[in-house]
């Protein structure tokens, strides 16, 4: 699969998500690169694909309703 051909989301998508991530992140002193960073950045990928689709949002639903995120 060539890069044309791979979806690319919009930028203001991977603000979203990115802003959410790295807040989440700093708020709990988890290291981005981490195994506890990945789940949090693949966990808000997945609640960001399901509808929550601003920072709060997002955030929330991390902190709501994840039990491995909400563990951190």
């Amino acid at each position: 699969m060539s890069l044309s051909e791979s979806f690319i989301p919009p930028q203001s998508e991977i603000d979203v998500v990115e802003a959410a991530v790295f807040s989440l992140c700093a708020e709990r002193s988890i290291a981005l690169r981490s195994q506890a960073g990945v789940r949090v950045a693949g966990a808000a990928i997945s609640l960001f694909c399901a509808g929550y689709q601003t920072q709060d949002a997002l955030r929330e639903a991390l902190c709501a309703g994840d039990d491995a995120v909400r563990a951190l």
